[in-house]
């Protein structure tokens, strides 16, 4: 049954098979890898594999759905920055330091003076709860 199993998993044609072009693209949840080939992300950044988790989840707005913080690398300058992918927004943001931030735009690139190179961790800390 084992063997089956992995005949069947090494026989998949080629048209089915996922794409692994953009490094751990794959390891991102369907819907931000979307909205971000759609915009043609990866086209200037790169996911950047210098911290674990690359990515984080969270309900960042507050209006209950999950969003996702994703650390990105620039190609050109290998300078990283933190990407904000909402639910149910169609903008894109790129956090350039601790009280900036712009809407992605495909024609041109993140300030290289404003990065995040000297973090190596990162995580989501819930709000306090009122009391």
């Amino acid at each position: 049954m084992r063997v089956l199993a992995l005949m069947l998993l090494f026989s998949i044609p080629r048209s089915m098979q996922l794409d692994y072009s953009h490094k751990v693209a794959w390891n991102l949840p369907d819907d931000v890898r979307k909205k971000l080939d759609k915009a043609k992300f990866f086209d200037h950044y790169e996911l950047s594999e210098e911290v674990n988790p690359f990515y984080l989840r969270g309900d960042l707005d507050g209006e209950g759905k999950p969003d996702f913080a994703i650390l990105v690398s620039a190609k050109k300058t290998n300078n990283r920055f933190i990407v904000i992918c909402r639910t149910g927004s169609k903008k894109i943001d790129i956090l350039t330091n601790r009280n900036k931030s712009i809407i992605f735009d495909a024609t041109r690139l993140a300030p290289s003076n404003m990065n995040f190179n000297w973090m190596d961790a990162w995580q989501i800390t819930p709000r306090p709860r009122p009391r």
